[in-house]
């Protein structure tokens, strides 16, 4: 972790280190910090954001919006009902 801004965002970066060779396969990332689930599900429907956690029915309403062959990107947690939908990055 580089830097942590308490209930408002962290930064990581690679660790040059890393016990395997080739990985991870990025420079770093940044975590936003929203008060609720709605308000990280909205920067996330503005393109703000390319990640967010939401709860099932979030998840659900959204898988619906894109469409017939539309694969989520992220993992489900079925033991807390949450899914991480990704967005590709254009940065």
């Amino acid at each position: 972790m580089k830097t942590v801004e308490e209930n408002v965002a962290a930064e990581y970066v690679r660790n040059p280190d890393y016990w395997k060779p080739g990985k991870p396969y990025f420079e770093g990332f940044r975590t936003r910090h929203f008060p609720g689930n709605q308000t990280g599900y909205s920067a996330f429907l503005a393109g703000e954001v390319d990640v967010a956690l939401l709860a099932g029915t979030d998840t659900k309403a959204y898988i619906d919006k894109q469409g017939p062959g539309f694969t989520p990107g992220g993992r489900t947690r079925p033991s807390t009902h949450s899914s991480t939908p990704t967005r590709k990055s254009s940065r």
